[in-house]
């Protein structure tokens, strides 16, 4: 690994739910060779089996938000933190931390690549703008 390129383009890549931000990130990574570092695949190893993170969701929340298997219950805390600012702010707390970590850890793995792709969902709510050097925004009406 090489010292970071000094004029290294991060494009931080966002835009609302079920907009294409996969398809375009994937078309990024297949047709142009681009690696591209993923916020949802970092949040969801963030609550993964084992973790910390997951152990103080299952201790605010009980083991209803656990499923059998012992992993999370997606559906069964959205329901708590989309009706609750507060716990949805609670979660957030927990989870970016984790993800912004990984971002850094990869990005330094990235050091000599001239292009990088941060697919980020949240990149303005979670104030991430300042990691990326241009922002697209995926919009489909």
């Amino acid at each position: 690994m090489g010292q970071r390129i000094i004029n290294q383009r991060i494009i931080g890549l966002t835009g609302g739910i079920a907009t294409g931000k996969s398809t375009v990130s994937d078309y990024l990574a297949q047709h142009h060779g681009l690696p591209v570092l993923d916020a949802d695949i970092y949040a969801r190893e963030a609550v993964a089996s084992g973790t910390d993170i997951l152990a103080a969701i299952a201790q605010r929340y009980g083991s209803r938000v656990l499923k059998p298997d012992g992993t999370l219950d997606r559906p069964v805390l959205g329901q708590i933190i989309f009706t609750d600012p507060t716990e949805k702010t609670w979660i957030e707390q927990q989870i970016h931390p984790f993800v912004r970590q990984r971002f850094a850890e990869h990005m330094a793995e990235l050091a000599d690549s001239v292009v990088v792709v941060q697919a980020i969902p949240l990149l303005f709510e979670a104030n991430l703008t300042e990691q990326v050097t241009e922002i697209w925004v995926v919009a489909c009406p």
